[in-house]
């Protein structure tokens, strides 16, 4: 089946493949070996990393969003990779807070061959083990958001974004997700978002911040609120069939 790889987060981010973060197990118990099941680990239809920046301080609102989106991601026959990453540096780096997988159930034919009793114990084993596995990564996202804190000097993001791309691909997951929970501000010695060419912008409601077919001078990165794509019906007004940015309502 062809696989497919998605990449989400607060802020997307593209990678290129590279080195493999290295000693990560699966911490979720199995069931089948508790059960002295035969058969193996099937491979899980669906795997989501999710790599938090510890540079940014993030509230509430969006610590939960990450939160529901990991847990209802998560179900059976999946697997997840909590990773933190911030500045490569003062004792902080690409570290695997927490890995596991979640089984699949016995397909029908292989249910008929054991006992019931036998069966009973692992449907319960089952249950628990989808649940202790969803808190379990639940547990680890909130630790990672706890210890983050801004007076960190660097945020080396394309370094930690080449350290898990190689786990990533490694993956035989069907479908992957790349949750990457971050302001995507690059300060290292590779990048600086912070570089004297770069300059801050505030942008009001209903401001035209671009236009298509406009000259590439700029590259604009929106730090907080939104904008809006316009594509206006054609033989409308002159020149607002290309309006193609506008600020909306919110901060930024």
């Amino acid at each position: 089946m062809r696989k497919l790889l998605h990449v989400c987060g607060v802020l997307i981010a593209l990678f290129a493949c590279g080195a493999s973060l290295a000693g990560v197990i699966n911490e979720v118990p199995s069931c089948y070996k508790a059960n002295k099941l035969d058969g193996q680990m099937a491979v899980p239809a669906k795997e989501i990393f999710v790599l938090i920046d510890q540079t940014t301080l993030f509230d509430e609102r969006l610590q939960s969003s990450v939160l529901e989106n990991t847990w209802g991601y998560l179900g059976l026959n999946s697997a997840y990779t909590i990773v933190s990453f911030s500045a490569f540096s003062q004792g902080r780096y690409t570290e695997v807070i927490s890995a596991g997988a979640i089984e699949p159930v016995l397909a029908a034919k292989e249910r008929d061959s054991i006992s019931v009793r036998l069966l009973k114990t692992f449907d319960a084993c089952m249950r628990g083990q989808e649940a202790w596995a969803k808190k379990r990564a639940v547990e680890a996202i909130k630790k990672t958001f706890a210890s983050a804190s801004p007076a960190l000097a660097k945020s080396d993001i394309l370094a930690a974004l080449k350290d898990v791309a190689a786990r990533v691909k490694a993956s035989a997951a069907r479908d992957k997700v790349l949750f990457v929970v971050s302001d995507m501000l690059e300060n290292s010695t590779i990048s600086s978002f912070y570089a004297s060419s770069m300059k801050m912008r505030a942008v009001e409601k209903g401001e035209v911040i671009l236009r298509q077919g406009d000259v590439a001078d700029s590259l604009y990165i929106i730090i907080a609120g939104q904008g809006d794509d316009v594509h206006a019906a054609p033989g409308s007004q002159a020149g607002t069939e290309d309006l193609v940015m506008i600020g909306n309502a919110g901060n930024g």
